[in-house]
């Protein structure tokens, strides 16, 4: 882990030493001596680099000193600010020997087209950041290139779409009747040949996949040098504004578009929404198939949505609904049929559609709301094994724990069958996209295969029905999916709940002429910013009645949004250089406060 280096003023400050550290380009991986080596330039320029991209330079750290050293942080800094275009593998908390060298990469992964420049410094526990080179590195256009041409539609220039910003691409004001193509161009600039259908994702929340956005068809190969048209279509079903996420390989682009109807009231005005079948209520959108999911064929067990059709009260007039009704093979409408029905401003009615494949497959259909059309979908599969329920044995979770997963089932498996189980985890940290130390314990990964014996009534992996997982350092959610053959996934969502910070260890040491406080911790939230230090004499006395305090917001936000690998955990240094006898110094209280609390802990200095 990398360590948080603040220095503080405590006294007379004196200038820190330095260990002797080599630098030198290595383009065999580690496997040449130094002698061999080239010494790294005080400046390095990367290649050209396409936006999406990344170059590499090889490097070897040597300690050249007489005494170990730890190597405490690496970082990449644009005057004041980190420099993420930059990236490092060096391993945090790396300890070298007199003599010992450490071969890593250092990474240039530009986030736009054009120029960039950092210092690379590294950091060294009990010494200070050492800047050993200035990196340069310039983004160049993406080989894999996305536009749109359409002048409705906000950015869609003809020109190229540069990817992850904030401003969407805004299909602009769609009535709930009608709806808008967008026709984009992928072009492949790369010398092979690539699969769009792999490449070009519209991502969709795992708990609402109800969206106005429909991605068209796409082939499943497109030549080097080639480009192809796609379409995409906002058919909104209610009067919101909403956006969803198109992703293109690693790039991502934000889609928006506005429902509109009439105040007045008419078919348009009406919203229609429905329960699934994990209770979760959702708005129909006829870009979107209605999905009722999975039953058993032959079971005589059916797929069963609530279905609510409302007149705003915003509305002035009421609507008639002259019908309601539902098409195709295996759909059909359950118990009274509401309509003909009029609906009043603040009113709604509701009806129920049932779904029942009597053989195996995938079926689909249409419901009809008076002139309002929406898509329905069902499939129908054999299982002979009883669905399972997921339970974990710690609620609610908390952040850098084990707790164990267990899938049981309701009755004894007829026969045996192996499934997998995955986790899935959903920041509610803005601006966090995961956290690499959520994961089964056993793999290292979020994957993994359960077996369900003939008669058991409980999955296993590797014979233990409690699977261990870790929770990391990073507030959120964590959904797990088991998945047996022919049978449908079954899902369970746990929360992770912020915390103040915690501190896992801290200790207090006397550096004459300095003292060292270290403190390393999580903060699950990654809003750390008041520290405070109290000192005391080795009598007790307080030597600073008022603390000494620093807002360290803005270096915690750059260590965390700079360390995506490390989620919220740290490791918190600070120096303070002291005029007279630090003997006469016996302990420090420390306290550091995050959006949920503070946190405090007291160490008698060694």
């Amino acid at each position: 882990m990398k360590a948080l280096l603040i220095l503080l003023a405590f006294g007379a400050c004196l200038e820190a030493q330095n260990p002797a550290l080599g630098f030198y380009l290595d383009p065999s991986g580690g496997g040449q001596p130094v002698t061999q080596l080239q010494a790294f330039p005080a400046s390095y320029s990367f290649a050209n680099t396409p936006v999406g991209s990344s170059s590499a330079v090889g490097v070897r750290l040597v300690n050249n000193s007489a005494a170990a050293i730890q190597i405490s942080s690496i970082g990449f800094v644009s005057g004041s600010q980190q420099n993420n275009n930059f990236t490092s593998d060096l391993a945090y908390g790396l300890s070298l020997s007199p003599g010992q060298g450490q071969f890593f990469h250092i990474y240039f992964v530009p986030a736009a087209t054009g120029a960039t420049t950092a210092a690379a410094q590294i950091g060294i526990v009990g010494g200070s950041l050492v800047t050993f080179s200035t990196l340069q590195g310039n983004g160049t256009a993406a080989q894999i290139s996305l536009s749109c041409n359409n002048p409705s539609v906000l950015r869609c220039d003809g020109n190229v779409l540069q990817p992850n910003e904030q401003q969407a691409i805004n299909f602009g004001n769609i009535p709930t009747t009608s709806s808008l193509g967008v026709t984009f161009t992928l072009s492949n600039g790369t010398s092979s040949t690539i699969n769009p259908q792999q490449l070009v994702v519209l991502k969709t929340p795992t708990n609402n996949p109800s969206t106005p956005f429909q991605l068209g068809a796409l082939p499943a190969s497109l030549a080097a040098g080639a480009s192809v048209p796609f379409t995409i279509t906002f058919a909104p079903g209610s009067t919101a504004t909403q956006q969803t996420t198109l992703l293109v390989g690693s790039n991502v682009f934000i889609l928006q578009g506005t429902g509109t109807a009439s105040v007045v009231g008419d078919i348009g005005s009406l919203v229609v929404t429905y329960t699934d079948s994990t209770g979760v209520n959702l708005t129909a959108q006829p870009a979107s198939p209605i999905n009722f999911g999975q039953t058993i064929s032959g079971s005589g067990i059916n797929a069963t949505l609530l279905f609510t059709v409302s007149n705003p009260a915003t509305t002035i007039s009421a609507v008639a609904v002259p019908s309601i009704a539902a098409s195709g093979a295996g759909f059909a409408i359950s118990g009274t049929n509401p309509a003909p029905v009029t609906i009043q401003p603040g009113s709604s009615t509701t009806f129920r559609v049932v779904f029942s494949g009597s053989t195996t497959g995938t079926y689909t259909g249409t419901l009809l709301i008076g002139s309002r059309s929406f898509s329905l979908t069902g499939q129908s599969i054999t299982s002979p094994v009883p669905a399972p329920t997921i339970t974990v044995d710690q609620q609610p979770l908390s952040s850098q724990q084990q707790p164990h997963v267990m899938i049981q089932l309701p009755s004894a498996a007829p026969v045996g069958e192996i499934g997998t189980l995955t986790m899935q985890f959903t920041p509610s940290v803005a601006n966090v996209t995961d956290d690499p130390a959520i994961k089964f314990v056993a793999t290292s990964t979020r994957q993994l295969q359960v077996t369900i014996a003939n008669g058991a009534q409980v999955a296993t992996y590797n014979g233990q029905s409690a699977i261990t997982f870790q929770t990391g350092t990073t507030a959120g959610t964590i959904q797990f999916t088991v998945q047996f053959p022919n049978q449908a996934a079954v899902t369970q969502s746990y929360n992770i709940t912020p915390s103040a910070v915690q501190i896992t260890s801290a200790q207090a040491v006397r550096q004459a002429p300095n003292l060292v406080v270290t403190v390393t911790g999580f903060d699950n939230t990654y809003s750390a910013g008041q520290l405070s230090f109290t000192f005391y004499g080795i009598n007790g006395q307080v030597l600073t009645p008022n603390g000494i305090s620093v807002d360290a917001a803005s270096s915690f936000h750059q260590y965390f949004f700079g360390n995506t690998q490390a989620g919220g955990a740290f490791s918190l240094q600070a120096s303070f250089p002291v005029n007279g006898d630090v003997t006469q110094i016996g302990s420090v209280a420390v306290t550091l406060s995050n959006s949920v609390g503070p946190a405090s802990t007291t160490q008698t200095f060694q």
